[in-house]
């Protein structure tokens, strides 16, 4: 992997903004890890070497997964992944659960999820293994999902689940009993079979849902390529920024998600690039200050980007100083004139403080001062919501 300072940036909507330049650059050479890169690219990155700018990604990627309950799983792109994925799932269980129920690894399990194997194996008996896809496609997957809480959901898709499997178990049984292709059974004895039988099946549900969440986790910590979806309300709602990503195409946000409906404003925003399936870039951009901001810092002893309170605190001292009853400012030129642009200094990095604050920019993590002869560019990665870039976007 190149370190991040060869990699060249490219510019972005030029002639779009007059007070800074807007720039993407490519920052990894493994694709799978670029949506990670994108969306942390700043400081905490490019400053690091390149085993522990990894170890970083690794470590963000890890505190994420632990934020990934389940309830929090269901309620992703309002239950619509977790539906999706549980589905795919239980179709591949389904279709090989003759062998799944004498696998080593779910011999374990079925006695943490109170699954019966008696009552599990009856359902490969009854129902035809060929017609099980279709039936959880059109009952399960095209589920139409009503609540909002993670714990709602799955209690919504596992009836959902239990309730399909059932009827379908019951008809079926049913038609072989009045076919006389089976003895008939007492209704009660029927009635009873099948209540225990929903209990095995809510325990299999289960088992399938924590298996789900587990390969989501595999997947993510292995750099895979999952949807761009996934990685929006993965990362969105798990993350500590809003997450923007625009289409290389049409250099506007990706039409298919709804941005705004997941966008926090006192979150500050990671903007990037989609560039081709799974390849992602990030967006920052420039600004190119006064030079005199850079020799303001050193009026007051300090390098560029010091905090404004030890700025104010030096200031008010130097204040106090030239204030002295028995050393009045008025009485010496040298002194007023040296009080006068200190005092200068002092008003526009306040003004430039103010700018920050406003923005909730945080030096060393949203940006960073490149300094070259006197001539000081600040290169921006994070955005606060009321950044024109940001305002740019929700209405392009």
């Amino acid at each position: 992997m190149k370190t991040l300072e060869l990699f060249k940036k490219e510019p972005l909507f030029i002639d779009k903004f007059k007070s800074f330049k807007t720039y993407r650059s490519k920052v990894t050479e493994n694709d799978a890890e670029s949506f990670v890169s994108a969306l942390l690219y700043g400081p905490c990155m490019t400053t690091l070497p390149q085993a522990k700018r990894e170890e970083y990604l690794e470590d963000y990627k890890k505190n994420i997964l632990e934020k990934l309950t389940l309830p929090v799983f269901f309620e992703l792109e309002s239950g619509s992944i977790a539906l999706e994925k549980i589905y795919n799932l239980l179709v591949m269980n389904h279709l090989s659960l003759k062998k799944l129920i004498r696998s080593p690894e779910f011999i374990g399990q079925h006695v943490l999820y109170e699954i019966n194997l008696h009552y599990l194996e009856s359902v490969v008996e009854i129902i035809n293994e060929d017609h099980i896809e279709s039936i959880l496609a059109e009952n399960f997957l095209q589920y139409s999902i009503s609540k909002s809480d993670g714990e709602q959901i799955q209690h919504e898709l596992s009836n959902c689940y239990v309730e399909t499997i059932l009827d379908v178990f019951h008809e079926t049984i049913t038609s072989l009993m009045e076919n006389a292709q089976i003895p008939k059974v007492d209704q009660t004895k029927h009635e009873t079979f099948l209540k225990k039988l929903a209990k095995t099946l809510y325990g299999f549900f289960n088992y399938v849902t924590h298996e789900t969440l587990e390969d989501l986790k595999k997947i993510i910590l292995q750099d895979e390529i999952i949807d761009i979806h996934e990685f929006f309300h993965l990362y969105s709602e798990l993350s500590d920024y809003n997450v923007f990503i625009i289409d290389a195409d049409t250099m506007a946000l990706v039409m298919d998600i709804d941005f705004e409906q997941y966008f926090d404003p006192n979150k500050k925003t990671s903007i990037f690039l989609h560039v081709a399936e799974g390849v992602f870039q990030p967006i920052f951009v420039e600004y190119s200050l006064p030079t005199s901001i850079v020799d303001d810092y050193q009026l007051f002893g300090q390098e560029t980007g010091t905090s404004f309170k030890t700025i104010k605190a030096i200031f008010d001292q130097k204040h106090d100083e030239f204030s002295k009853e028995d050393q009045p400012i008025d009485d010496n030129s040298d002194r007023i004139e040296t009080y006068t642009e200190l005092k200068k200094a002092y008003d526009r990095l306040k003004e430039f403080n103010q700018v920050q604050e406003l923005s909730h920019y945080e030096n060393g993590i949203d940006y960073e001062f490149l300094s070259e002869k006197k001539r000081l560019t600040q290169k921006l990665y994070f955005f606060s919501s009321s950044h024109p870039l940001v305002s740019f976007l929700q209405n392009k």
